[in-house]
C-alpha cells in the first residue's frame, strides 16, 4: 500500500489532481472487471476431472526448467505442488541449484526425486548467475518443449493441458505464451492480471509483455544459445526475443495460467529496485533490431521501468517519396496513387492538424518491408482521445479503444502510448504503400474511404503484412464527425466480404475484454 501511495503522490505531483481523479475512477473499474474475470474463468471439478482423463493424439514431454538459488522452502513447495497437480502429466521438472552448498532445499529436492521420477535435481558447484543456472537446468531437459518458471511462482492447474491442447490444434506452433497475474507472499491474493494481445511484434519490442508462461521447442532454445549471461536481469526478455524470431507460429493462450509472486524489493513489486535489469533490456532490444537488420537507437522509457523506446534511423530525405492525399472520394484517391511516382501515400483528412514531424514518424515504420500501413494517435480539439488502436469486430463491426479518455491516460499496460501492431487504422491519418495498393487492384471503390482502408489492411494481413500504430506523433481532428458512421448498406458489403475474419475478432484485443465490452486495450 505504501508503494501505491508513493506512486499516487508522484503522479499527482507530475500531472495534477485533475488528471489523477479519472485515474482513480479507472482503477475502480479495473478492480470490478477483474473480479468478474476470475469468477468466470475458474474451472469446475468436472472440468478438472475431464482434463485428467483426456488423451491427446500428440502428448509431448514438456520440460519445466527452473534455476534455484537460496529458494525459500515454503515457496518452493507451493510451486512444486502446482506442478505435480497438473491435469496433464507428461512433464519433467529440471531443477538446477546454484546455492553451491547442501541445504534443507537439497534434501527436499532429493526426496522429491525419490518420489517422482519426472523430477530432476542438480546441485551446482557454485552460483553462476541466473543465466548460467538456467542453462544448467536446460541441459537437463529431454522434452520436445521447455517451459520457463521462476523458483517461487505458481501455475494454474491446467497450464500444461492448455499448452498441449494448442499444440494438437496447430502443429506449426513453435512457441506459446499465456496471460498472467501477480500474487502476494501468501500466494492467495491475486492482482494485476495481464490480459495480453496475441503475438504483437511491435509491442514486444517495447517491453517483455510475453513474460510468463513462455513455452518453446527445445531445439529452438538450443539453437539460440540458451540464456546469455551478459543479459542477466533481462535474460528472459533476450531469450524470448530470440526464440520468437525463430518461431513459425507464436501462439497466445488468453487465460491467466501463471501467478508471479511479489516480494518487497522485487521487480514485480518495486521495479526501480533493479535498474541494471532494465539496462540489460536496452541491450537485448538493440541486439534484436540488429538481428532484424533495422538500425535504431534504444533507450529506457524514462521512469516507466521495463519499457523501451527505439528511434529508427532513416534518411530524412525519404520524406520526398511521400505523397499526401486529402481527398475522401476513393476513385479520386486511386487515380492520384496510380499516377504518382511516390511509394508512400499519406491519407490526411482536410480536418486534421498535423505537426511537421508526422511524416517522419510514420515513415519510421512504413519503411519496414513487412509493414503495409502505419496509423497514429488522433485527439480531438479538447485533447481527448479519438483514436488509439481500433479494434475489429468489437461492439459490432469495429470500435475505438479508450475513446474519450484524457490525453494523459497511458492505457491498459501502456497500450495507448506504445507502438504496436493493430488490425486496422483510421483513414483520416494513415500511411499506405503504393506498391501494395496496386497489387490489390486499388482501394475498393464500392466502399467509402474508411472501410476501403480497413479492407486494405485486411488484405495485407493475408499476405503476412502488418499494420502499425505509433503513438509518437499525435494529430488533432478539428472536424465535427469525431467517430464516423457508415451507411448500413456499405457496412453490409464490407461484412459480407469479411464476415469470417470479423467473427474471429481482433487478435490484438484480448477476448475477455471483448466479451465484457471492456474498452481498454
Amino acid at each position: 500500500m505504501l508503494h501505491l501511495a508513493k506512486r499516487a503522490f508522484k503522479y499527482v505531483k507530475k500531472n495534477g489532481i485533475k488528471s489523477f481523479i479519472p485515474r482513480v475512477r479507472l482503477y475502480i473499474e479495473d478492480k470490478n472487471f477483474l473480479k468478474n474475470y476470475y469468477s468466470k474463468t475458474a474451472l469446475t471439478m468436472e472440468e478438472i476431472d475431464a482434463q485428467r482423463n483426456k488423451r491427446f493424439d500428440y502428448e509431448p514431454v514438456i520440460s519445466i526448467i527452473i534455476p534455484l538459488y537460496k529458494t525459500p522452502i515454503n515457496f518452493f513447495n507451493e510451486l512444486v505442488d502446482t506442478i505435480t497437480g497438473q491435469t496433464y502429466g507428461n512433464w519433467e521438472l529440471c531443477l538446477a541449484d546454484g546455492t553451491g552448498v547442501e541445504t534443507e532445499l537439497t534434501e527436499v529436492c532429493r526426496s522429491l526425486m525419490d518420489k517422482d521420477k519426472r523430477i530432476k535435481y542438480k546441485l551446482l558447484e557454485s552460483n553462476g548467475g541466473i543465466s548460467e543456472n538456467t542453462n544448467a537446468a536446460l541441459a537437463m531437459a529431454t522434452g520436445e518443449f521447455i517451459m520457463l518458471a521462476d523458483h517461487d511462482d505458481l501455475l494454474e492447474i491446467d497450464a500444461l493441458y492448455e499448452c498441449v491442447k494448442a499444440l494438437n490444434e496447430n502443429n506449426k506452433i513453435d512457441s506459446i505464451y499465456t496471460d498472467e497475474d501477480k500474487v502476494d507472499l501468501s500466494g492467495k491474493k491475486k492482482s494485476e492480471p495481464h490480459l495480453k494481445p496475441d503475438f504483437n511484434l511491435e509491442y514486444l519490442r517495447t517491453n517483455n509483455y510475453i513474460c510468463h508462461i513462455f513455452v518453446t521447442r527445445r531445439d529452438i532454445a538450443i539453437r539460440v544459445g540458451g540464456f546469455s549471461k551478459e543479459y542477466d536481469g533481462a535474460q528472459d526478455f533476450d531469450f524470448i526475443l530470440k526464440c520468437t524470431e525463430q518461431s513459425r507460429v507464436v501462439y497466445h493462450i488468453p487465460r491467466v495460467l501463471y501467478h508471479w509472486r511479489c516480494h518487497t524489493g522485487s521487480t514485480a513489486a518495486k521495479p526501480e529496485s533493479k535498474l541494471y535489469a532494465y539496462e540489460a533490456g536496452v541491450k537485448a532490444v538493440k541486439e534484436h533490431y540488429n538481428r532484424c537488420k533495422i538500425s535504431v537507437n534504444v533507450k529506457r522509457d524514462g521512469e516507466n521501468y521495463g519499457y523501451y523506446v527505439a528511434e529508427r534511423n532513416i534518411d530524412e530525405h525519404l520524406s520526398d517519396d511521400v505523397l499526401i492525399i486529402s481527398e475522401d472520394d476513393v476513385k479520386k484517391v486511386n487515380d492520384v496513387i496510380s499516377n504518382s511516382d511516390k511509394e508512400y501515400i499519406l491519407l490526411l483528412n482536410k480536418e486534421i492538424e498535423a505537426e511537421d514531424k508526422t511524416i517522419i514518424r510514420l515513415l519510421e515504420y512504413a519503411f519496414d518491408s513487412e509493414v503495409a500501413a502505419v496509423t497514429c494517435r488522433i485527439n480531438d480539439k479538447a485533447d481527448k482521445v479519438i483514436q488509439g488502436p481500433i479494434m475489429l469486430g468489437v461492439n459490432g463491426l469495429f470500435d475505438y479503444s479508450m475513446k474519450g479518455k484524457d490525453s494523459s491516460y497511458p492505457g491498459y499496460y501502456r497500450r495507448l502510448v506504445l507502438p504496436q501492431n493493430v488490425t486496422i487504422g483510421d483513414y483520416r491519418c494513415i500511411m499506405l504503400k503504393k506498391s501494395i495498393v496496386l497489387s490489390q487492384g486499388g482501394l475498393s471503390e464500392d466502399l467509402p474511404l474508411g472501410l476501403a482502408v480497413f479492407e486494405y489492411s485486411l488484405k495485407a494481413e493475408k499476405e503476412n503484412l502488418r499494420t502499425v500504430y505509433t503513438p509518437y506523433t499525435i494529430v488533432t481532428y478539428v472536424g465535427t464527425e469525431v467517430f464516423p458512421e457508415y451507411r448500413s448498406e456499405d457496412e453490409e458489403i464490407f461484412i459480407r466480404r469479411w464476415q469470417d475474419r470479423i467473427k474471429k475478432g481482433d487478435p490484438y484485443y484480448n477476448r475477455w475484454f471483448a466479451i465484457n465490452r471492456y474498452m481498454f486495450c
